[in-house]
């Protein structure tokens, strides 16, 4: 067991290491996305539509690799509105910088078929992006063959954080969604959209890890486990990390 494990084990109570309650900082890019703001809204929209025909579908895997938590339509809902804000946050923070603009991906894969990227920058570097919770300050993904297959040949990681599910996702709209879904409806309403983006929500880049920094997570060993509580909920899968204190961030050496 490694130091860290010892850590979060100890007196055999599931804890979070003191080096992973690092001070809440802000990233090196924040947008307050203002859904009152036509250009803002229309882009969420977009998001969250997709989302929407993401979790209907039958494309989505049920649950993660090397897992055994099935995920509900509802979940995969989440999962992917989160995932594709951090996508935004990228894409907004990239245009900010470098005047350049950079397409979010909004199709659809079949099961068992994977992005090797989520954006290719500069005709040269593939780009991951993370997206965790706006609380968090660890970059996760699964400790599974497929999925390190995919950050083994990834150039940038991108760790991004998003309060939209929080903030926008309330229990009276996780109902409408739960509706939504055992209804089967055939069309997303606009009436749907509205209700789920009422408020304003929050996105931020907080930090990359370049290439030695992803394999040296690969390989090291040093895992956060299954059903360990990390924040409030435990794990789905065995997970890679990076602390977000370890990330690079400046940005200028990405262009």
């Amino acid at each position: 067991m490694s130091k860290l494990q010892e850590v979060i084990h100890r007196n055999d109570r599931i804890l979070i290491p003191k080096r992973l309650k690092v001070q809440f900082r802000h990233g090196v890019f924040v947008k307050k996305c203002n859904l009152t703001n036509e250009k803002c809204k229309k882009v969420t929209e977009k998001i969250v539509e997709f989302s929407f025909l993401q979790a209907e579908g039958k494309k989505q895997r049920p649950n993660l690799e090397n897992s055994s938590y099935i995920r509900g339509k509802t979940q995969v809902f989440l999962d992917t509105l989160e995932g594709k804000a951090g996508e935004l946050a990228f894409a907004m923070m990239y245009y900010k910088a470098s005047g350049k603009h950079v397409e979010i991906n909004l199709d659809s894969w079949d099961r068992g078929e994977y992005e090797t990227e989520d954006f290719f920058i500069n005709e040269k570097t593939r780009v991951q992006i993370k997206t965790a919770k706006q609380f968090s300050n660890i970059m996760m993904w699964p400790n599974a063959n497929n999925s390190n297959k995919i950050m083994g040949k990834t150039d940038l990681l991108v760790f991004a954080r998003t309060n939209i599910v929080e903030q926008s996702i309330s229990n009276n709209n996780i109902k409408i969604i739960n509706k939504y879904f055992l209804e089967e409806q055939e069309k997303i309403t606009p009436y749907i959209i509205n209700q789920l983006l009422n408020k304003s929500y929050v996105i931020e880049v907080v930090g990359f890890a370049d290439k030695e920094m992803i394999l040296d997570a690969i390989n090291r060993k040093e895992l956060l486990y299954k059903d360990e509580i990390i924040g409030k909920k435990p794990l789905r899968t065995n997970n890679n990390y990076i602390l977000s204190i370890d990330l690079i961030k400046n940005i200028d050496f990405i262009f």
